[in-house]
């Protein structure tokens, strides 16, 4: 499974709804450079790890490229005030 698709899937599970009733991925991440980076085969073996993190339907998503996706509720952020 493409990792847009994952990402898709396990915050459906995670908020309790369908997947069709979430926002448009795109409005948050590009889902195309998404799976680029993190599903293709074709993208030259590197060492280390590569994260992504951004919030999508409520929710704080880690995408990690050994597949894992991790889903939380969305931690208070510090800006520094």
């Amino acid at each position: 499974m493409p990792p847009s698709a994952a990402v898709i899937e396990t915050v459906a599970i995670a908020s309790d709804r369908e997947p069709t009733s979430l926002e448009p991925l795109y409005k948050t991440v590009d889902p195309d450079a998404l799976d680029a980076l993190l599903g293709s085969s074709e993208i030259p073996s590197i060492d280390g790890d590569i994260t992504v993190s951004f919030v999508f339907a409520g929710h704080d998503v880690i995408v990690e490229n050994d597949g894992r996706v991790v889903v939380g509720p969305v931690e208070p952020r510090s800006d520094g005030e």
